[in-house]
């Protein structure tokens, strides 16, 4: 039972990753229909981003450091910003089903060195009994 439940919690990971590509899709589409997701989550991290990106390459290429980028117009911008919604979610997905498969396979681990610390203290006992139980048997025959 347990040897066919490890194939199924896989399948069913993979499931939701492949899930979170229509989800993620989905949002993009509302984000960029929604007035409130364009300004408020699609346009900021985009304008941020493209900032950074201009100072990267002119750092990258020995220029130093851009005194004033243009800001991306409101549809690139709404783009960009859709798309790193849409990965953000997807990367979020699969952070969180890595997260329950560690956990899951970390508790697993804990139960079994658990049976193993009890199987161990039984014999332990078992141990001490059989040598209890023969010193007594030595000291009666003298």
């Amino acid at each position: 039972m347990v040897a066919g439940a490890f194939p199924l919690v896989k399948l069913g990971s993979l499931v939701i990753k492949q899930a979170s590509k229509p989800v993620a899709n989905a949002m993009k589409r509302r984000a960029k229909s929604s007035p409130f997701f364009k300004k408020y989550v699609c346009m900021p991290p985009a304008q941020i981003y493209h900032w950074f990106e201009v100072n990267f390459r002119l750092n990258l290429m020995g220029l130093g450091r851009a005194k004033h980028v243009d800001k991306l117009s409101d549809e690139m911008a709404t783009e960009l910003g859709a798309e790193m919604l849409g990965e953000f979610i997807i990367f979020s997905i699969a952070v969180g089903t890595l997260m329950y498969e560690y956990n899951r396979s970390a508790t697993k681990e804990e139960i079994k060195e658990e049976r193993e610390r009890q199987k161990t203290s039984v014999i332990r006992e078992k141990n001490t009994i059989f040598r209890s139980g023969n010193r007594n048997a030595r000291y009666q025959d003298t």
